[in-house]
């Protein structure tokens, strides 16, 4: 019941605050070994409760989290070094719920999703450092589904298919930066299966092979002259 604090071997200030009947009550902070803060927040009846903020060495914010009775509830904000946003979402009941995004130290978005209940659930798309997609697709329940996208900072498409309980599945197609088609391949269940062809981009087969659960069976290669190679 009282004042409490602890202390490091060199006699600097670990961390303070205060019990009211056996339970940390009103504000803790922990500290570095240097006597910068490490961390600093409200408890009441031992439970962490608003914002806490947890801190570098160099004593820049790196962190914040909003709680509820001991729970993760409201937005959450990390950054970086240099105090730039490094990503921003919210929490329900100690899991997350809603937008995320995360940023490069520059300040562009890296990645924008959403969640639900702790996983992630509905659109995403992930961003070069210059700004251009980079890639999309979706999630259900925090397994990869449906349409799945990756480009080249040109805006070509490099790679498209579709995932299906977070295995690829189906067609995909893999693209030179030309545009022209690199690869077709089919998935199923995740692995290989089926017919795979690769093209050279003059667009003249450079491959033809079939697979059985990821295990080629069979494979034809061509030259450029359309001539098969012995």
């Amino acid at each position: 019941h009282g004042p409490y604090k602890i202390y490091y071997e060199n006699g600097n200030l670990k961390m303070e605050g205060a019990f009211l009947f056996g339970k940390l009550e009103g504000m803790v902070k922990v500290y570095y070994e240097d006597g910068r803060t490490k961390v600093e927040g409200i408890y009441i009846k031992g439970k962490e409760e608003g914002v806490h903020k947890l801190y570098d060495r160099s004593g820049n914010v790196v962190m914040k989290e909003t709680y509820s009775a001991g729970v993760k509830q409201g937005p959450v904000t990390k950054y970086y070094e240099n105090s730039s946003l490094k990503m921003t979402g919210v929490f329900e009941n100690g899991k997350e719920e809603g937008d995320f995004t995360l940023y490069y130290e520059s300040g562009r978005q890296k990645l924008t999703g959403c969640f639900k209940e702790g996983k992630e659930h509905g659109p995403y798309k992930v961003f070069y450092e210059s700004g251009e997609l980079k890639m999309e697709g979706e999630y259900v329940n925090g397994l990869e589904e449906g349409y799945y996208r990756l480009y080249y900072k040109s805006g070509v498409v490099k790679v498209e298919g579709t995932h299906n309980n977070g295995k690829e599945e189906g067609l995909f197609r893999m693209y030179y930066p030309s545009g022209k088609i690199h690869v077709e391949q089919f998935f199923a269940d995740g692995k290989t299966h089926g017919l795979y062809t690769a093209y050279y981009e003059s667009g003249k087969v450079k491959q033809e092979a079939k697979f059985e659960n990821g295990v080629q069976t069979e494979s034809v290669k061509y030259d450029e002259q359309g001539k098969k190679e012995e």
